[in-house]
Parts: structure tokens; C-alpha cells; sequence
């Protein structure tokens, strides 16, 4: 009985060592993934500003130039 016992005890820890095993490696893998995912968030996140203020640029230079244009357009009228 006791041998049985003892047996049982040494399947299960060898069964545990293995889930352990696998446990380890998904989280090592899950780990990774969240490690790239981070980095292109932090790219795209960069990329997003920059066009951003690209954007912004632009918007405020054809703002300006309708402005000129408007003026000018208005002097010709006159």
C-alpha cells in the first residue's frame, strides 16, 4: 500500500514538473509577444504624433495661404 502510494506520488510530481515546464515556457512566450507588442505600439504610437504634427503644419500653412489669397482676391475685385 504503501509502495502504491509512493508510486502514485512520484507520477504525479513527475506530471507536475512537466505542466511546470510548460507553464514556464508559455509564459516566457507570452512574455515575448507583450515585449513586440509593446515596441510597435511605441512605433506606431510615434508615427501617429508625427503625422499628427505633420498635419497640423500643413493645415496652418494652406490656412495662411487662403488668407493671402483671399486678400489678393479681394484687392483685383477693388
Amino acid at each position: 500500500m504503501v509502495t502504491l502510494l509512493e508510486q502514485e506520488k512520484h507520477g504525479l510530481r513527475r506530471k507536475l514538473d512537466v505542466l511546470e515546464g510548460e507553464y514556464d515556457s508559455r509564459v516566457a512566450e507570452l512574455q515575448g509577444d507583450l515585449s513586440q507588442l509593446q515596441k510597435e505600439l511605441a512605433l506606431q504610437t510615434s508615427s501617429y504624433k508625427s503625422n499628427e504634427k505633420e498635419k497640423g503644419q500643413l493645415l496652418e500653412e494652406l490656412t495662411e495661404q487662403n488668407h493671402r489669397l483671399t486678400a489678393e482676391l479681394k484687392q483685383v475685385r477693388n
